[in-house]
């Protein structure tokens, strides 16, 4: 399976929504400016909803423009729906999506997944409300629920540059009984933004819907824009302020708990070069050691040497470059229980 990546070049919003934890789904307008809550703990990317995303605010999807009426069902108007939530750190943008939709097609031979059931996810670095993408900061991200990895391209005219998403993003897809869920880790660098607390971006989230085959017939975006024309036009983006306030982790009123098994997640980005980020979790306070071996049983890094952890999910960098390209493990140890896993170093 392959997913696709149209990045373009694009800008952004503004009134000033503060995101704290909510009940139900948030609608925007136009003039709302909304809040992304920074990130101690990051979520695991498998397009499930981690008890993180609980205490993240929940956007509605839910402003529509048809875009082919000779082919909309007008007796079907509320077969889909979306909604998305964000938040952030240092190194990554992190967001969640949730589509509904009764029917999913993947159909357009030349491979323009707009054309049918996708998401679209812009940005605008520098919030710069420009008519047209500035080319430096500016992206477009198109992803269809069929397609893991996708193609990539900078502005709204420019050719697709293919690039393995591992090199720009981290991503999982779930179809499940009513539609589908993405989740979404994006580094930092690769959209040529250096995030600091209260920044103001712009973004757009969209969702095209086709029910039969062909082009799409109709969308639904974040932001109350009448238009389609979020592709080129960087001034009907939406505004988001990158907020130093810090997500809630677990809240005991609000039922969180701390894990309750040692957890080894998978490093991210992998490959990676030269560096990685390796996040773990311990269910009680304990001594932790986490080494790294290559394929023949030698230790060639110490990350944590028996060190007390508080109960939680934690995170450590690895720097590989010292090493050489090629498969290495990483080990955690608590007491008597080891977890290990394999990563890639790929210079």
């Amino acid at each position: 399976m392959k997913a696709k990546f149209n990045l373009c070049i694009v800008s952004f919003f503004t009134v000033c929504l503060v995101v704290c934890p909510v009940i139900g789904q948030v609608s925007l307008t136009p003039d709302t400016v909304i809040t992304f809550l920074k990130t101690t703990t990051p979520p695991n990317i498998d397009g499930v909803l981690d008890p993180i995303w609980e205490n993240v605010t929940e956007f509605a999807i839910d402003h529509s423009v048809v875009l082919n009426p000779d082919k909309r069902d007008p007796t079907d108007e509320n077969d889909y729906s979306g909604s998305f939530r964000a938040m952030w750190d240092d190194d990554f943008f992190y967001t969640f999506f949730n589509i509904v939709d009764d029917t999913l097609f993947r159909d357009d031979i030349n491979d323009k997944i707009f054309r049918d059931d996708c998401i679209e996810l812009y940005f605008d670095g520098n919030n710069s409300k420009e008519s047209t993408y500035d080319g430096i900061d500016d992206w477009q991200i198109q992803i269809s629920y069929d397609d893991p990895l996708t193609s990539f391209h900078i502005g709204s005219k420019s050719p697709n540059t293919d690039l393995d998403i591992s090199d720009f993003a981290n991503h999982a897809i779930l179809i499940n009984d009513e539609g589908w869920t993405l989740e979404i880790a994006i580094i930092w660098g690769m959209l040529n933004i250096g995030p600091v607390d209260n920044q103001k971006i712009g973004v757009e989230y969209d969702y095209d819907d086709d029910d039969d085959g062909g082009v799409n017939e109709h969308k639904i975006k974040a932001f109350a824009d009448s238009t389609d024309d979020t592709w080129k036009n960087a001034s009907v983006m939406g505004t988001a302020i990158l907020s130093g306030e810090l997500v809630a982790t677990a809240v005991e009123d609000q039922n969180y708990s701390y894990p309750e098994i040692l957890e080894l997640r998978q490093n991210f980005p992998n490959p990676f070069n030269p560096t990685t980020e390796i996040v773990y979790s311990v269910p009680r306070k304990d001594l932790v050691t986490l080494d790294v071996y290559n394929l023949l049983g030698e230790k060639v890094a110490n990350l944590i040497n028996n060190q007390i952890e508080n109960a939680g999910y934690h995170k450590v960098q690895f720097n590989g470059a010292q090493l050489n390209s090629g498969i290495y493990l990483y080990k955690i140890q608590t007491g008597s229980n080891v977890l290990t896993k394999k990563m890639m170093l790929l210079k």
